[in-house]
């Protein structure tokens, strides 16, 4: 899987149709890397595998605000986030 999963976990998953989490994938952006923890439930459709219903979170906020500095993302920065949200 393009050399983001050496562990090849989410790969076994996703042959296999299984539910997966916690695992974390370094995820290419804006020319560099974040590590980003998938989790996914695999979705059925008359029986029939029909995809997955998931979710990335990056916890590494230091990562974040790095490449925002540099001019690389385009969602809030991490202080902004905190100060709006968790009053």
């Amino acid at each position: 899987m393009l050399g983001l999963d050496p562990e090849e976990r989410m790969q076994h998953a996703l042959d296999n149709h299984q539910p997966f989490g916690g695992v974390t994938l370094n995820w290419p952006v804006d020319g560099g890397y974040l590590p980003v923890e998938l989790a996914g439930e695999p979705q059925r459709q008359d029986g029939q595998f029909a995809g997955y219903h998931g979710s990335g979170a990056c916890r590494d906020l230091a990562a974040i605000e790095r490449l925002e500095c540099c001019g690389g993302t385009n969602f809030p920065s991490p202080r902004r986030c905190r100060s709006r949200f968790l009053r």
